[in-house]
């Protein structure tokens, strides 16, 4: 059976948005009147406002980073499946040349092409590095989102201190207390936004974090598993290097004798069919040396020898 985690995470992060649109929705008057109704300053606004657009960003990036996972595994279990119904052959166009587990077997595939030897452990600590620079945004916004409604509430104190010492200096004493109930009730709203903000995207920060490790996790074990085992070069000693060296050396001049053994074949041969040629010649003439006697006796010619006497 295939895991989809990060399927399941996306899942989850629908499912808990669209409790929370929920929640939203049933009570809207009382969120207006919190957040937007009977603002005296724009502190509310500002503080708010940023946390909830720090949350956004960041879930936006954590949702494109969980659909890039949902790839990577797709492409794992593209990979699994090849590598036990045998069909590794057309690995390069099963693989998408992007994704982590392809490019991981077209660098050790490059490196058994250029005979070089797999280091596991660097491979891996370059990916983990890639990887985890992606999530650095992410981990920023999760650790100040707090720190976010913490601000808010210093800034909604201090707003409400500075509506106190109005109240206090004023002859009227109700000048300045609803200055006063809006810096506590602003306090109240920017910490319960980071603090339920914080919740949410804390955990499926987790979430992302579980399911990064869990990518990482199979593509070295199929790199420890399938791929080295598949493409590693063997490591040599000193010994073993010197021994397949003389054993090359020995193997070149066995080559060399074998060269120098047919030339010399060669030559006999070329010897031999020139005393057959000699041969061949020499009875050519005694052959023709019978044809003139016999075509002498034959018109009844006189022998050169006897015309010169003559």
């Amino acid at each position: 059976m295939q895991n989809n985690q990060s399927a399941r995470v996306l899942a989850q992060l629908g499912i808990v948005l669209a409790f929370v649109a929920g929640i939203a929705l049933w009570q809207h008057e009382y969120l207006i009147n919190l957040y937007i109704a009977n603002q005296l300053t724009k502190v509310g606004w500002v503080v708010n406002g940023a946390i909830l657009a720090l949350f956004l960003l960041g879930l936006t990036q954590m949702v494109r980073l969980l659909l890039h996972y949902r790839l990577e595994e797709n492409a794992l279990n593209a990979f699994s499946k090849a590598v036990k119904s045998g069909a590794t052959d057309n690995m390069d166009k099963l693989l998408p040349a992007n994704s982590i587990i392809g490019q991981r077997y077209h660098t050790v595939a490059g490196f058994f092409s250029s005979r070089t030897e797999i280091n596991h452990n660097a491979l891996a600590a370059t990916l983990l590095a890639r990887e985890t620079s992606k999530t650095s945004f992410i981990k920023f916004v999760n650790n100040i989102l707090i720190l976010a409604g913490v601000f808010g509430t210093i800034v909604s104190l201090t707003v409400a201190l500075i509506g106190a010492s109005t109240a206090i200096s004023a002859t009227d004493s109700l000048r300045g207390i609803d200055v006063v109930i809006h810096g506590m009730s602003t306090a109240l709203s920017t910490t319960m936004t980071a603090i339920l903000a914080y919740f949410i995207f804390g955990y499926f920060y987790l979430k992302l974090m579980d399911t990064q490790s869990y990518i990482l996790g199979r593509v070295e074990h199929e790199t420890a598993t399938e791929l080295i085992p598949r493409y590693q070069v063997a490591t040599r000693s000193p010994e073993q290097a010197l021994s397949e060296l003389l054993t090359g050396t020995v193997e070149t001049i066995n080559k060399f004798n074998e060269f120098i053994n047919k030339m010399q074949t060669i030559g006999e041969s070329q010897n031999q069919v020139l005393e057959n040629f000699e041969q061949l010649t020499n009875e050519n003439m005694r052959v023709l040396s019978d044809i003139r006697s016999i075509l002498r006796a034959g018109f009844r010619l006189r022998d050169e020898s006897e015309s010169e006497q003559g």
